[in-house]
């Protein structure tokens, strides 16, 4: 299998498996991909102050073999190794030119429904303060020109 397909397999899975397990386990009230605080990421909590999406690095470290093309063409391809064993434990595929890559890839997965709430929680809050703001700018009618 080709590196990029591999990468795109793995990080797809994650991606679908999440999104299926917060359908299929939030009707029970187990939430997965909870929201987080700006200050704790551990814990989890029913208010506007988590309203943070995690971001998970996925890492890779992969053994990889690069592949020359037939008849001298110059297009290399580098793809995942895989060895295969036949019933008596002797190898049948073997490429000498193995390598080991060992990468990051950052992932915030689908938000679960309790950010979706927090996030409203905290716009709903702002408003109000902003609201409140705008009125303690009003001008207080005679007092604020200097008349008795």
């Amino acid at each position: 299998m080709e590196l990029k397909e591999f990468i795109k397999q793995s990080v797809s899975a994650i991606a679908e498996a999440s999104a299926e397990l917060q359908d299929e386990l939030g009707k029970d009230g187990h939430v997965i991909n909870p929201p987080t605080s700006s200050s704790d990421k551990q814990n989890f909590g029913r208010s506007k102050d988590f309203r943070y999406r995690r971001v998970e690095d996925i890492e890779f470290d992969v053994m990889v073999t690069a592949e020359s093309g037939a008849s001298g063409e110059a297009k290399a391809r580098i793809s995942v190794l895989s060895v295969k064993f036949g019933a008596e434990g002797q190898v049948k595929k073997r490429s000498e030119s193995v390598n080991c890559l060992r990468f990051l890839i950052p992932l915030a997965l689908k938000p679960s429904k309790e950010y979706k709430e927090n996030v409203e929680l905290f716009e709903k809050d702002l408003g109000k303060q902003q609201q409140s703001a705008e009125q303690d700018q009003q001008p207080l009618g005679d007092y604020n020109r200097g008349v008795p």
